[in-house]
């Protein structure tokens, strides 16, 4: 029985595109979103995303793209228990 891939990404996360050589040149550096999974073409999962760029659709495959980091690149500063910055 052969094995089905699935699709590691779900709708509304956000990823990009850290190639930018080869068939993912056509697509813009920053942040997509996903808005809807597509079938499997070939052994590679596909999905439709909207670019925060320029705010056009294109399909990609799984390959092709990976989640965005999440995390903020700079942290808050530290507060007390009334919501209070320090000094």
């Amino acid at each position: 029985m052969p094995i089905v891939p699935y699709h590691r990404f779900k709708v509304g996360q956000t990823v990009v595109a850290p190639t930018i050589s080869g068939p993912s040149a056509m697509i813009p550096r920053g942040q997509h979103l996903i808005v809807r999974l597509l079938p499997v073409s070939g052994r590679d999962p596909q999905y439709r995303i909207r670019s925060n760029v320029d705010g056009l659709d294109r399909v990609v495959t799984e390959s092709q793209i990976r989640l965005a980091d999440q995390q903020p690149s700079i942290p808050e500063p530290p507060t007390d228990r009334d919501g209070r910055r320090y000094r």
